[in-house]
């Protein structure tokens, strides 16, 4: 039940971040120009990784869900779950904005960060 919590919210958050990467001023920025932006590193992050990885982290999940899903013995299934829901956390972690990195943002926008 947890598995299929964690892979419906994180599709949702994709389908989420998609539409904001339409609208989004830096995603326009980096289009007008896509072979200048490959070479700028925030707007690469913004372009192309931050997406990549976040797309690939849900991809990641979702398979690792389907997968234990089918298995028949508790031990393997909890495994591969733990597995594939693992490397889709650090994925994810390794794709977000952090503050300290160059293309980072604020953490809480709003609150005077």
């Amino acid at each position: 039940m947890s598995g299929l919590a964690f892979t419906s919210f994180l599709n949702l958050q994709v389908i989420i971040g998609l539409v904001l990467y339409v609208v989004s001023p830096i995603t326009h920025a980096a289009m007008a120009n896509f072979a200048a932006a490959m070479k700028d590193p925030v707007l690469r992050f913004y372009a192309v990784e931050h997406g990549t990885g976040m797309i690939l982290a849900a991809v990641i999940a979702q398979v690792g869900y389907s997968i234990s899903k089918r298995t028949t013995t508790d031990g393997t299934k909890f495994m591969r779950a733990a597995i594939s829901y693992s490397i889709a956390v650090l994925i994810i972690i390794a794709s977000i904005p952090w503050p300290f990195f160059k293309y980072g943002r604020a953490l809480f926008p709003g609150f005077g960060g």
